[in-house]
């Protein structure tokens, strides 16, 4: 009877052995994915914006002694074209070439293709981003980004705070070696300009994807977190995410307290694990 019981005891410590072994680990895929997406799409968007102003000025013959604008990534080919009354700029051109150009440590190829009803910093402006050939730092970037300008407010003629309208249509990033890519579209508003003496964008609304295992989801932010930005940092340094594959519970991910690093936070069925961001 002994024998028997410690041979039942045994089955069961290996059974338990067995299931841990088996036990899966957490899935982070579609934070993944997001995180990558956004920090591609807000890194074109400053690139539209410093490309835009920089049309804009060269146009006005606004340069100073020859010198271009800070912001202005020389090793790019800019081009624009005018409104038929000559009162704006209404296409912008941006050619990084098949060899590729870097920027704010991201290198670049192909084209960006902008294009607006008015000037890019009025109100009221509607501005297509448009992606032809494009990767950055290796992953193919498609997709077109419409952007509103709701409101503008200015100091002595110049923006400092605006508010937009941004929705991405059929949006899509393949990885560098061709085998995985995911999907989405998203629609969110965007608050930027300057604040406690930081260059900030403030990103809150929803997304809904495919993530690179083919698995859908829903994005939402948290409306007293919304996703931060600052001038001079690739990544999101702030804010909370809701996210919800399907079939699967809703995870948060957590970007931190404002500091310009590479981790975040997801949390799933109350357990945190730190991630890497792209």
């Amino acid at each position: 009877m002994r024998k028997t019981f410690k041979i039942f005891l045994g089955i069961i410590v290996i059974g338990i052995s067995v299931t841990s072994c088996k036990k899966e680990k957490p899935d982070f895929t579609s934070s993944e994915n997001n995180s990558l997406a956004d920090a591609a799409f807000i890194h074109i968007g400053n690139v539209v914006d410093a490309e835009v102003k920089f049309a804009e000025d060269e146009n006005a013959a606004q340069k100073t002694n020859g010198i271009q604008s800070a912001n202005h990534d020389t090793c790019a080919s800019v081009t624009w074209s005018l409104s038929n009354d000559l009162s704006y700029i209404d296409s912008v051109t941006i050619d990084y070439g098949e060899g590729g150009c870097t920027w704010q440590g991201r290198t670049k190829t192909g084209k960006i293709l902008v294009t607006m009803d008015g000037k890019r910093s009025e109100e009221g402006t509607n501005t297509k981003v448009e992606l032809i050939d494009f990767t950055i730092d290796g992953y193919k970037v498609e997709g077109i980004k419409q952007i509103e300008t709701t409101s503008v407010t200015k100091l002595l003629g110049f923006p400092i705070n605006w508010t937009e309208h941004v929705m991405v249509s059929n949006g899509k990033i393949t990885s560098p070696n061709g085998n995985e890519q995911f999907t989405w579209t998203s629609d969110r508003i965007h608050k930027a300009g300057l604040i406690d003496n930081e260059i900030v964008l403030l990103i809150d609304g929803t997304i809904n994807g495919v993530n690179t295992k083919g698995e859908s989801f829903t994005i939402t932010t948290d409306s007293n977190n919304p996703i931060k930005f600052v001038w001079g940092c690739p990544r999101v340094v702030s804010g909370i995410l809701n996210i919800t594959p399907a079939g699967k519970s809703t995870r948060t991910i957590d970007y931190g307290d404002g500091t310009c690093d590479y981790k975040a936070t997801v949390t799933i069925d109350k357990k945190d694990y730190e991630i890497i961001l792209w």
